[in-house]
């Protein structure tokens, strides 16, 4: 079975106040509860030290459409916070074994 991981970059709103950071926190956290299964959270990164972004998403998927209606449905729920992302999409290969 062939698996996709989506390293996914992103930055927050650069005008959030610290209000809007606690809703975004508590909206993460729901967000969180109602994750799709066949799209898995492999890691929550909060720092990005070298490039502009203030976290990383670690996601694994193996069917590119059950990832590409997760990104709608991802998107839509966060656009108010976080303004900016930027994907890297690697595919696993499964080494032979010697």
């Amino acid at each position: 079975m062939s698996t996709f991981t989506f390293f996914i970059f992103f930055k927050y709103k650069e005008d959030l106040t610290p209000e809007d950071f606690e809703r975004a926190r508590k909206h993460w956290k729901s967000f969180v509860k109602r994750w799709p299964l066949n799209v898995v959270l492999a890691g929550v990164y909060t720092h990005a030290w070298g490039t502009p972004y203030n976290g990383i998403l670690v996601i694994e998927c193996d069917n590119l459409e059950d990832y590409h209606r997760f990104w709608h449905y991802f998107r839509d729920e966060t656009r108010w916070y976080i303004g900016e992302v930027n994907t890297v999409i690697a595919h696993k290969v499964e080494l032979e074994s010697q």
